[in-house]
């Protein structure tokens, strides 16, 4: 860490900051869910066939003599799927824009990971619900039991734990993390595989949410009109790899990523140049990278750089460019990072920062 100049935070400051962040948005999905579910509740045959309409719902179940009308009851159930709470948890996008060792990162897997199975209690008690994502649990393990036969492994499936399980699921789809030094992107990679280990199933592919680059040389996620047909691709090999449990399917990830560098890196180039940002500088572009997140994050967290004015004269004709409307020449480096997070921000997101 000392060589590569990434320095810890404090736990007690992780954990301030990701309650303060992260612990409100799951009230908030929460408190949501318990007001879709009185409404659902409360709701009559034909008000129920107008809300199924409205989100495009189908309204037949198939059965032994063909299709039939949906009950009221089984009505009311897919609306509550439709609102899940844990998939609402499942699809928050955390970005950390200077993410070093992943410090967090980690702690932001753990502490959903810990609400998760607790929302997971509070569904089951309150509102005799259960969400279809933990019949999904039961399907990774059958898919990691058999991966393990493969390779002669004797893996059982009571030793497979849920906890390392939803880490996995939320490492894939939740965590986005970037850094200008490349050591400090393994540090986080090896960091958040070290904490989701799971027993007889292969490293989680990583390289499509942790990145090398420098988070406030480059574009944010304006001008999506210019990339549309490129983004549409990307956007949708992203969310098949996000959907992907990485056991026996983990090399189809590293191929789909591959075809987006390939369908990519030419366009990262042309905007390099004509923007005039030279390579060694490592321009990242959030638009390009993360086309997943083209509609911003829902939380972002960081222990932003501190570098005085004098320090970064090197870029100072970039940033009075890019950053118009807080640009200083005596600016610390850390208002560009503030800018850049609150530009990434979805309107009713969360942002902490040590500051």
């Amino acid at each position: 860490r000392k060589i590569s100049g990434v320095y810890y935070t404090p736990d007690f400051v992780v954990n301030f900051i990701i309650e303060r962040t992260i612990g409100r948005k799951i009230e908030e999905i929460l408190n949501d869910f318990k007001n879709k579910v009185s409404e659902i509740e409360k709701m009559n045959k034909s008000e129920l066939l107008k809300k199924f309409m409205m989100l495009n719902l189908e309204v037949k179940k198939k059965s032994a003599d063909g299709y039939r009308d949906k009950t009221e009851k089984e009505m009311k159930e897919e609306l509550k799927n439709y609102y899940d709470p844990i998939e609402r948890i499942l699809n928050l996008k955390i970005l950390d824009l200077a993410s070093g060792s992943g410090h967090f990162l980690v702690s932001a897997v753990e502490y959903l990971s810990n609400k998760i199975e607790e929302v997971e209690y509070i569904l089951e008690k309150e509102y005799n619900y259960k969400s279809p994502f933990f019949d999904k649990l039961e399907k990774i393990k059958n898919e990691i039991v058999n991966y393990s036969k493969h390779y002669n492994f004797n893996i059982k499936k009571e030793q497979i734990y849920d906890e390392n399980l939803i880490k996995r699921v939320i490492l894939k789809r939740c965590i986005y993390g970037v850094d200008i030094n490349e050591l400090a992107v393994e540090l986080t990679k090896i960091s958040l595989w070290l904490f989701s280990f799971t027993i007889g199933a292969p490293l989680s592919f990583l390289d499509h949410h942790i990145k090398a680059g420098n988070s406030i040389i480059g574009t944010g996620m304006e001008n999506k009109e210019l990339f549309s047909s490129i983004l549409q691709r990307a956007k949708e090999k992203f969310e098949e790899i996000n959907e992907r449990y990485d056991i026996t399917d983990i090399e189809e990830s590293y191929k789909m990523y591959s075809e987006y560098e390939e369908d990519i890196n030419k366009t990262r180039k042309d905007l390099n140049y004509s923007l005039g940002y030279k390579e060694e500088l490592k321009p990242f572009h959030f638009i390009l990278e993360f086309p997943d997140a083209i509609d911003g994050f829902d939380i972002i967290i960081s222990n932003p750089p501190y570098v005085r004015q004098e320090r970064i004269r090197d870029i100072k004709s970039y940033l009075k460019r890019d950053f118009k409307r807080v640009y200083s020449s005596t600016a610390d480096i850390y208002v560009y990072f503030y800018y850049r997070a609150m530009e990434l921000l979805k309107d009713n997101g969360y942002l902490g920062f040590i500051t």
